[in-house]
């Protein structure tokens, strides 16, 4: 799976490609296989998350994990840009 390593101003994070989508992104790590498009555009859009120029995502995700996980995955999707929600929130949503 093509892997990408950034800098940014977070830490070093490690994002994974694979079949068209994002698929995991974790602080530090290995990069591997090839630099897509996609891992360009992911790296484009954390920098200008960073800087604040950016407040929503629009790459492909495809999370793994139970119902129930991909549930609290699109919950915490949900959250805007500058807002919080507490464990609570998300479980009572």
């Amino acid at each position: 799976m093509p892997a990408r390593l950034l800098d940014s101003p977070f830490g070093q994070l490690l994002v994974v490609e694979d079949d068209g989508a994002i698929t995991r992104l974790t602080w530090g790590g290995k990069a591997d296989g090839d630099q897509t498009g996609l891992l360009r555009e992911a790296g484009g859009q954390l920098r200008a998350y960073g800087e604040k120029q950016l407040t929503r995502f629009d790459l492909p995700l495809r999370v793994a994990g139970s119902e129930f996980q991909r549930a609290v995955c699109d919950a915490m999707l949900e959250i805007p840009f500058g807002e919080t929600r507490t464990y609570g929130q998300i479980a009572s949503a």
